[in-house]
């Protein structure tokens, strides 16, 4: 006697086993193993590949089927009819059992594994036409009910929970059918069309049709004797050409392209070919994605279902096809980055296709994370109440929480936070640690209405402190979820965050630690903002709880190439607590500081804590003041302060004493601070090593500078007449008495016997015989006046005047003055002058910046002028001084 319908008997046997490891295994459509035990049962239809002996690529297949793991197929396959030796199948495999074999495995197997299994045994020694025994006959008569509910669903030509059809080769099982009972004659085109009949299962295509179908498989898998593929290709388009009328023939030429996309030789007929109409490319579609989803290409049912999305949602909604397609278009969506919203939108016009495997819920349920993740929360919801709508009663609790932690974070992005609560709280308790971890997560989140885990403000910019205060209340739920999950993303990124507000910087760099990394490899937040925060407060908090101060920075770095920018306040605040801290935080002071004035925003809040170093003697804190000093944006106080603390020090490098020394006396004049003032005469009056590097002159012109810039001219009157009693005891000196005197008389007259004064200056006459040597000149005497600020331009224009009348000889005067914070570049266009542009002689102010002044006089000596120094900003002064410097001329070209 011959069984007719094994194939759905053999698929509703499977749903139909209780809960248990037999029923996972055969229900486990993603597991290697099975799929390839059920294309084995498949095959054996065809008894060519029984009775002359298996071909290779099946003994291949059975060698691979591991015992361990398969305990029930391998129980299959060690009846009578199969012998598994693991490695080889013979000959003698084809005889078929006696009827007491038959039975004997029956019993067997019911025994160990129950009923259900034995249905399934009897069903797959059917499937080869071995006769039954009137035990087996009766045990599929009894379970093949045709109005069974159940089966209603099975019946739609797919293996279960693989959505791969039986249409393998030799499989004459129905490829489609008609999930309403209803049969389609072959000649018939309009599926619809047909009388309606109970549930048998009967084919949509002719036997022309299903041996056209193993040819195309045969081929496509390198079957023995199997057709060509261009011989495939041609009968393909020879059955579309004789048969106009006939819309269904195209469902071949979209099988043979899908089922091998890459071959070069492919059917004429597709969407874009002459004659193809709506029906005929409704039902190339339906080949095509069968065809594909055969051969386990992914790749084209996503191109198909993004490319020609309009005849791929045809199909879905074909009530033949659609359920048979529409799994495995929306895993082939799911793969895909851009496509995961399309997948639940199909999913959703076709729930009857859902395959409810365990596995398949979960990735549906790990893909609809990502929508969240992607604020997609509409499309998230589809997906996931798609999948707990076909999760009753067929995933374990684990997973059921895992749809529930999900569908609350749909909940929770909308707002939703009453619902997203409730349903955790209806969720299951006995689940694993990770569900565990994920549910209290959930909790917090609903909690501190947080709609995403982006938007969990940082501890150190929640001014209100109302996200981190609940978050702290929270700190035993997060430990908790860690304990279940210890690296658990966001219960490590919200512990971490909780102990930052909370100062426990410690634990906040434990905790934090865990969750850069986790992160750094969660599918959904790591592109987010979230993994490089939280690298920046970890960094924060190590530095602060005395750790690795290398690491740290490394966390800091990383966050802040990525855009974080932590409050300048706070990297302060650090900075000052490593350098007032012990040995170890000390060590940690030099590299901090230097890491933040290359990354700070602003570099002048980190004065007085590099201050603090430079005095603490903290190691690195020299080239970190030496780095600061050169920023741009520091006040006059600022830069004196910096320049002045490594002067004291005693740790100056030698190359950059002089610019310290320059820059600390020009910020000195600049700013208007009577403590800097005091300070830095301080060091002129008692700076021994200071002293002798600046040289007597410029210790004088530097006292009276300073006493003139702070509107102090009794002192400054002292300072001068001080100078020049110096100046003429001790001759030599670059300083005019005369200027001196001057300066007395100005500031301080009333003080100082200035008749005594003026009888000690011995005043030279230089200009007898200037005149005329000069006037070969044929042109006025070009003088370069340097210093003095906008108001004196106008006292050297006629102090020119004055010694032009004094010697006789035209001057004309070129200013620039002493104050102008572009005179480096002016410095540098003065060392490119050349020929006419060069001036005579020079003029330079002593009263300028200290920088300016060091720097222009080497130029100046380097173009060949001759240049005279001014003390006296007065117009007499000047004229001494323009006076002066054409007598240089003079001498100069005298001697040449």
């Amino acid at each position: 006697m011959m069984h007719t319908q094994p194939a759905p008997v053999l698929r509703a046997a499977i749903l139909a086993m209780p809960d248990g490891p037999a029923r996972e295994l055969l229900r486990d459509g993603r597991n290697p193993g099975v799929r390839n035990l059920l294309r084995q049962l498949g095959v054996r239809v065809d008894p060519k590949y029984v009775s002359g002996g298996a071909p290779k690529h099946v003994r291949t297949l059975l060698a691979r089927l591991p015992d361990d793991d398969l305990p029930l197929m391998c129980q299959v396959l060690v009846n009578p009819m199969v012998e598994h030796a693991r490695t080889v199948i013979g000959p003698e495999a084809a005889n078929n059992p006696t009827a007491e074999e038959f039975d004997t495995a029956v019993r067997a197997t019911t025994e160990k594994y129950g009923w259900q299994a034995a249905v399934v045994l009897v069903a797959s020694i059917a499937m080869i036409d071995v006769p039954a025994t009137p035990m087996s006959q009766a045990m599929l008569d009894g379970y093949a009910d045709p109005d069974d509910g159940h089966l209603r669903r099975i019946l739609t030509g797919c293996a279960p929970g693989t959505g791969v059809p039986d249409q393998l080769p030799g499989h004459d099982a129905t490829l489609i059918a008609d999930q309403q009972g209803q049969t389609v004659d072959a000649g018939q085109d309009d599926p619809g069309e047909g009388v309606t009949t109970p549930l048998t299962g009967a084919s949509l295509f002719t036997p022309l049709d299903r041996t056209l179908i193993r040819a195309a498989v045969g081929s496509a898998i390198g079957a023995e004797k199997a057709l060509s593929r261009a011989d495939l290709v041609r009968q393909t388009d020879e059955l579309i050409l004789s048969t106009p009328d006939r819309a269904r023939s195209w469902f071949h030429s979209g099988f043979v392209s899908g089922i091998d996309a890459q071959a070069e030789e492919q059917p004429a007929h597709d969407p874009s070919s002459t004659g193809a109409n709506d029906e005929r490319r409704h039902w190339w579609m339906i080949g095509r994605l069968v065809g594909a989803r055969r051969a386990g290409d992914t790749a084209t049912l996503l191109a198909e279902a993004t490319g020609r999305t309009d005849l791929v949602r045809g199909v879905i909604a074909d009530r033949v096809a659609g359920a048979d397609v529409t799994a495995a278009v929306c895993e082939a969506l799911l793969d895909g980055e851009d496509t995961i919203a399309l997948a639940a939108e199909m999913l959703a016009e076709r729930r009857d296709a859902f395959d409810g495997g365990g596995t398949t819920i979960k990735r549906y349920a790990t893909r609809a994370t990502v929508l969240v993740s992607r604020r997609d929360i509409a499309d998230a919801r589809r997906l996931v109440e798609a999948a707990i709508g076909h999760a009753d009663g067929l995933v374990d609790p684990d997973t059921t929480a895992q749809l529930g932690v999900v569908l609350a974070s749909t909940l929770r992005a909308a707002g939703d936070f009453d619902a997203a609560t409730d349903v955790l709280n209806s969720l299951p308790t006995d689940i694993r640690s990770a569900a565990t971890a994920d549910v209290a997560v959930q909790r917090v989140l609903c909690a501190t209405d947080l709609r995403f885990v982006e938007d969990v403000p940082s501890p150190i910019a929640d001014g209100d402190n109302v996200v981190t205060d609940l978050l702290a209340s929270h700190t035993g739920e997060l430990d908790d979820a860690l304990v279940h999950a210890p690296g658990h993303p966001v219960a490590a990124l919200l512990a971490g965050y909780a102990a930052f507000a909370a100062g426990d910087h410690r634990r906040a760099d434990a905790a934090l630690d865990v969750a850069v990394s986790a992160l750094d490899s969660h599918p959904a937040l790591a592109g987010t903002h979230l993994p490089a925060e939280a690298a920046g407060h970890r960094g924060i908090a190590a530095l602060r709880s005395a750790a690795n101060a290398r690491d740290a920075i490394r966390h800091l770095s990383r966050a802040v190439d990525a855009g974080w920018q932590p409050p300048t306040d706070l990297l302060v605040g650090v900075a000052e607590g490593l350098v007032l801290g012990g040995p170890a935080s000390q060590r940690a002071a030099g590299p901090f500081l230097t890491w933040c004035l290359a990354n700070a925003a602003t570099r002048a809040p980190f004065v007085g804590c590099v201050l603090l170093a430079v005095d603490d003697g903290v190691t690195g804190s020299i080239p970190t003041a030496l780095g600061l000093i050169d920023a741009p944006g520091l006040t006059a106080t600022e830069t004196f302060d910096l320049a002045e603390s490594v002067l004291r020090s005693g740790q100056c490098p030698d190359g950059r004493y002089d610019d310290l020394v320059a820059l600390a006396a020009d910020a000195a004049i600049d700013c208007d601070d009577a403590k800097v003032a005091a300070t830095w005469l301080e060091l002129l009056d008692n700076d021994d090593t200071l002293r002798a590097h600046l040289g007597s002159d410029d210790v004088d012109a530097q006292r009276i500078a300073l006493r003139v810039a702070r509107g102090e001219p009794e002192l400054a009157a002292a300072a001068a007449h001080k100078a020049f009693w110096r100046h003429v005891d001790h001759p030599g000196h670059e300083a005019d008495p005369e200027d001196l005197l001057e300066l007395v008389d100005r500031y301080g007259a009333n003080g100082f016997d200035l008749d005594a004064m003026r009888r000690a200056v011995r005043v030279e006459e230089t200009v007898d015989g200037m005149a005329a040597r000069l006037a070969a000149l044929d042109r006025p005497v070009r003088v370069l006046f340097i210093g003095g600020k906008d108001a004196d331009h106008e006292r050297v224009r006629k102090a020119a005047a004055i010694a032009t009348e004094h010697t006789g000889v035209a001057v004309e005067v070129e200013w620039q003055s002493g104050w102008d914070p572009r005179w480096p570049d002016w410095c540098k266009a003065l060392s490119r002058r050349s020929g006419t542009n060069v001036p005579d002689a020079a003029v330079v102010l002593r009263l300028m910046r200290t920088t300016f002044g060091r720097t222009v006089r080497p130029i100046l000596g380097d173009l060949g002028v001759p240049w005279q120094a001014a003390w006296q900003p007065s117009i007499n002064g000047y004229a001494r001084a323009i006076s002066g410097a054409v007598a240089a001329f003079d001498r100069m070209t005298s001697r040449s």
